[in-house]
């Protein structure tokens, strides 16, 4: 099994994922300092080319959210019952100082 570079936590935010193609909306799986697994609610893994980048909003609280960038990995469809996707994202710009939450 390969060593992960960051660890990770699992986690149930919403996010959504913005680009000029529209907004997707999903839950994150697991969240590391720098990168995110999502599921996204059905959608196709192809719509998530490698290297594109998507504002990543997260929405913490009732009334709390923070925004990134973040540039997909890969994608591929769940397994098992492939209703869902799953994205790997890598965030760019992680503002992790500006929630509640991470502080």
């Amino acid at each position: 099994m390969k060593k992960r570079r960051a660890k990770r936590i699992s986690i149930g935010f919403k996010v959504d994922l913005t680009s000029e193609n529209g907004t997707y909306c999903g839950e994150i799986s697991n969240l590391s300092e720098d990168g995110a697994c999502i599921v996204i609610f059905p959608t196709d893994p192809d719509a998530f080319e490698e290297g594109k980048e998507y504002e990543l909003i997260f929405h913490l609280f009732a009334e709390e959210t923070i925004t990134s960038r973040a540039r997909v990995k890969w994608s591929k469809k769940t397994p098992s019952h492939e209703l869902t996707s799953q994205v790997g994202l890598e965030i760019l710009d992680p503002s992790w100082d500006k929630s509640s939450f991470f502080i």
